[in-house]
């Protein structure tokens, strides 16, 4: 309502009217008064709904399985226009609802054909196989240290690579991918100080950290 709506409400309370008639009485006096013509939320409501079946009728919805929903989504993102946002540089910025690790995810993976590991003790939640690339962004964003393909079906290991890779063992059906991607949760760092100074198995440049940490778990 506008101003003078309102100090037309004003002055009915302040007349008692709204006290004697009642607050939807003396409002559906102002809406009389001024000629308002009101909706019903309700009404909107069902014709919205009918709406909406009509267009689920012409276009039914379609059950896909999520292994073919996800190289969809992914082509669609990786080839969706950078966004450019108000104080961002032009293409500083895209859309993206899957991991961000892009180009060749053999890099962090090591890979074991005819061995398992820890067979019994896998994370909930499994996924097809068919794209071992989504399955490697998975394990990744999920910080799992290893998955297992058995029977086309990846089988997710939330214990640390170290103890993925001591849990190696034989099976045909198997191959184990242990997840070798950067991991800072898996290392603590303690300044000035050393250990077992005399049992070094081997020695390399320190001017890539993450290299280190990688060649170290491997």
């Amino acid at each position: 309502m506008g101003s003078n709506h309102s100090v037309l409400g004003h002055s009915l309370n302040n007349l008692g009217v709204t006290h004697v008639m009642g607050a939807e009485a003396s409002l559906y006096m102002v809406i009389k008064m001024h000629q308002i013509q009101p909706w019903s939320a309700m009404d909107l409501v069902k014709n919205n709904l009918r709406r909406q079946g009509e267009l689920a009728a012409r276009s039914p919805l379609k059950e896909i399985a999520i292994d073919e929903m996800l190289p969809y989504i992914s082509k669609r993102v990786s080839d969706s226009p950078p966004a450019v946002l108000k104080g961002c540089k032009p293409n500083c910025c895209k859309l993206s609802i899957l991991p961000t690790y892009r180009g060749n995810m053999d890099q962090f993976f090591d890979v074991h054909h005819g061995k398992n590991t820890l067979p019994g003790k896998d994370a909930p939640g499994t996924m097809p196989a068919s794209s071992l690339e989504l399955v490697m962004q998975e394990c990744i964003r999920r910080k799992c240290g290893a998955f297992v393909v058995w029977r086309n079906q990846a089988f997710f290991k939330s214990q640390s690579v170290v103890a993925c890779r001591r849990g190696l063992r034989n099976d045909k059906e198997a191959s184990t991918y242990l997840n070798l991607s950067p991991a800072d949760s898996e290392f603590e760092e303690h300044p000035e100080m050393n250990t077992l100074t005399d049992k070094t198995a081997f020695t390399m440049p320190a001017g890539d950290i993450e290299a280190c940490k990688k060649e170290c778990v491997r």
